[in-house]
Order: C-alpha cells, then structure tokens, then sequence
C-alpha cells in the first residue's frame, strides 16, 4: 500500500466548530435549520450519509426531545419522496425535504435533509448507531448531559444516500457551491475523559495544532451495494480502507499479530461507539492485551493504549464504576473502527483524493506508525 505524507497546504477556507464530547459514548455538533434557525444537536457519523432531524409530526415517546416546526420556517419546501434509513441499532422514516441548514458558520440554502415522523431505538434509547449500549443501569436520556443526540449528521460519501435520485449531502454540497476550498473534513475527538465541548470538527480543512508529526494517508476503498435482487454497483460509499490484519504490541514489537488470509475492510464509523473485529481475532487479542500498552493494525500501525479502549459500565466514570466493558466487541460481519479507537487519532477524510489520514491526537498518548516511522504524540498544541 502506497503510504503519502502532507498537509494540505493551500487551504484558504475552512470552517470549524465544536464537537460535545458525551462521556466518549457519541460525539456532537450544533446545527441550524429554517428561516429563523431552529437549532438541533446531531451525532456526527462517518458511517452514513444522510443528514436528518425530527419533524413535529414524531410523536414524543419516539422523538422525546425538540422537533423542527417546519411551519415557524418561511423556507422551508416539502418533497414527496419517502426517506428511510436503517442503523444497526434502529430506523428513522419520514420525507426529504429543502430548507436553509448552517453547519460550523457555512450556510446552504435548499438543502435536501430527512424530516423524519418515526424513529425506532434511535433518539429514545441510548445507545450507539450500531446498537452498542452505551446507556449505564443508573442513568437514563435525563442524564446530567445538557446535549443529547436528536439526529444524524451523516458525513459518508453520495452513493450512501437513500434518495432514488441522487444528491450531493450537505459536505459535498459545500465544495460543489465554493464555501470550502476542498472536499475535506477533519475530526478531533479528544480524549474521552476530556468531557463537554472539547473535540472539534473542521470543515474543508485540518488544524496543527490538534496533532503531532505527520498525518499519513491510505486510500479508501470502494464500496459495492446492492440495487437490485440481480445487479450491484461499486463506488466510493463508506470511509474504508484495506487492512492486513491486526494485534496487540509492547512498544514498537508485535506480541500477537494475527493476519488476515486477503485483506478486508475497515470501516471508520464515528457514529459507533464500540469497534468491531471477528470473533476469532478479538480472543486472541483481550488474552495477550493483559498487561499490555496496545492495539495496533498494519500495515499502517494504530497504537492505542489499552486504558482507552475501556468503558465504564454502572456509571460515567471510570473511577467510580464496578463493572467496566472492553471498547472491542466480536463481529461475523463488517470490520468497524468506531470510537473507542478513532478518538485516540486525528483523522482528516479527504474526499478530493479518497483517502483517510491519520495522525496521533494532541491530548492522547496513541501513536501512529508505517515501515520503520513513528508518529509520536506525547505533546500538547
């Protein structure tokens, strides 16, 4: 795999803003819909598309928190077309419609956007996309969280959409109308004790001052779908790229590598709050991981301290809980890196070049490394 290194120089516009930190479990960003803006908190998802939010037809015990009054909205246009998305954990349904819609200071007017009437274990439980449960025995949607999910914004590529015609999402519609200089966005999390408004996403850019070295890039591999009971169409969809295998390491030196027979893809999923790898693999890694320092893959080597990739289970912190969960789950599907191990990097997805990069996150003592390179990151911006 052909491995490149720089920084994008040249960027001339970019757009940024917070992301809330929800404990680790989700990751949120402000958005502003209609005309004036009604405001709403969405999880950012690299693992869909579509952008949506709840329309004040949902009824409250499925969207129980605040609902866009497309009434309230002078531009505000109804479609006629059906829009229906499925998540690992659940559905929303309702309608596509345009309005004005202002993410991170840049606005698109008409914007297409789900206006959904039902939600099934999507805004009620709290939970992951993929279904992780993220909710603890003690704590419920009337946590001491002042901001809870109530949508989607997808970030994948246009061929994820669920609308018959295509359309370009709310990203892609940036660069296609100028208000960024690259179709690019870069997220960083943070670490998952650093709580509230401390990761940030930027839009048509990568700020330096959020990691360290270099951020190395793999290309994204295409994604096939099927659109009919007969025929398939392969194009970029999903933020993945091909992996070779992974383990557990001790510094630099593989303890447990375990190879794949050809490679797979790893899908990174910042709507999924768990990772997942097979069955098969995940055994040998939690054995040899006691009373070591990380997980990596290859052949770009993500080395993320094990005490990361662990969740409290009976209460938000980890130095009050009884019961903890290991942040990797078995899986007979799809390879997923969700965010127990994305938080720990800075990742930049470039989709002027189809690529993901990668760099250790300021504020997390992960590492990236490729061939005999170490990206280090034991320092602050």
């Amino acid at each position: 795999m052909t491995k490149q290194y720089d920084s994008l120089k040249g960027l001339q516009r970019k757009r940024s803003t917070k992301l809330y930190n929800d404990y680790g479990y989700r990751y949120l960003v402000d958005i502003a819909v209609g005309t004036p803006p009604q405001v709403f908190e969405l999880a950012v998802d690299t693992g869909s598309s579509e952008l949506w939010i709840p329309g004040s037809q949902c009824p409250d015990y499925l969207c129980p928190l605040v609902k866009f009054n497309e009434a309230n909205s002078t531009t505000y246009k109804p479609t006629s077309e059906n829009f229906n998305i499925k998540y690992g954990t659940g559905n929303a349904t309702g309608k596509y419609a345009l309005d004005t819609i202002t993410i991170a200071g840049a606005t698109i007017e008409e914007q297409q956007f789900g206006y959904v009437s039902t939600t099934n274990n999507i805004l009620t439980e709290v939970t992951s996309l993929s279904g992780d449960e993220v909710a603890t025995t003690n704590e419920t949607i009337a946590s001491d969280s002042y901001y809870h999910m109530n949508g989607i914004f997808g970030l994948g590529f246009p061929f994820l959409t669920a609308s018959a015609t295509s359309y370009n999402p709310f990203l892609f519609n940036l660069k296609a109308l100028n208000k960024i200089s690259q179709n690019i966005f870069s997220i960083y999390m943070n670490n998952r004790k650093v709580y509230g408004d401390s990761g940030e996403i930027i839009l048509g850019g990568i700020y330096k001052t959020k990691y360290t070295a270099e951020i190395i890039y793999v290309p994204v591999s295409k994604t096939t779908r099927q659109t009919s009971s007969i025929q398939t169409k392969t194009d970029y969809g999903y933020w993945q790229v091909n992996g070779q295998g992974v383990g557990v390491a001790n510094g630099v030196t593989a303890d447990v590598q375990l190879d794949f027979q050809e490679t797979v893809p790893f899908v990174f999923d910042t709507g999924t709050t768990m990772s997942y790898f097979p069955s098969n693999v995940l055994e040998p890694l939690l054995i040899a991981s006691v009373g070591k320092t990380n997980v990596v893959s290859k052949p770009i080597r993500m080395h993320v301290p094990i005490a990361d990739i662990i969740f409290p289970k009976d209460t938000r912190y980890i130095a009050t809980a009884t019961i903890c969960m290991f942040g990797i789950v078995p899986t007979t599907g799809i390879i997923f890196i969700g965010e127990s191990l994305s938080r720990s990097v800075y990742q930049v997805y470039d989709a002027e070049q189809n690529r993901i990069g990668i760099a250790g996150a300021v504020g997390s003592v992960a590492t990236v490394i490729t061939g005999k390179g170490v990206s280090d990151n034991m320092a602050a911006a």
